[in-house]
């Protein structure tokens, strides 16, 4: 809604296949979005639970995730995604 991009340079789910990565569901995960200067607040305020830092946003409206070799898997605009999103589907 922000016309914020991100870049995702770390997805879980280690030993699985990138595809597995992108698409599986797991439950009481949460994303968090905080300013690289309070980032030591928040891992304090999570201390003892599993954090993992996963990207960084960016000013560029687009979203990018990388496969585990580092290869840009996802890489779409803001807009082709939101109307990706609004579209109906067609059978």
């Amino acid at each position: 809604a922000g016309n914020i991009g991100a870049d995702v340079t770390r997805l879980p789910g280690d030993g699985l296949s990138d595809e597995a990565r992108l698409f599986s569901e797991s439950p009481s995960r949460f994303l968090l979005e905080v300013r690289p200067d309070r980032a030591a607040d928040l891992e304090q305020a999570f201390a003892g639970l599993p954090l993992t830092p996963i990207g960084v946003t960016t000013a560029e409206p687009r979203l990018r995730i990388a496969g585990a070799a580092g290869e840009w898997l996802v890489w779409a605009s803001l807009a082709e995604l939101k109307e990706a999103w609004q579209k109906p589907l067609r059978w």
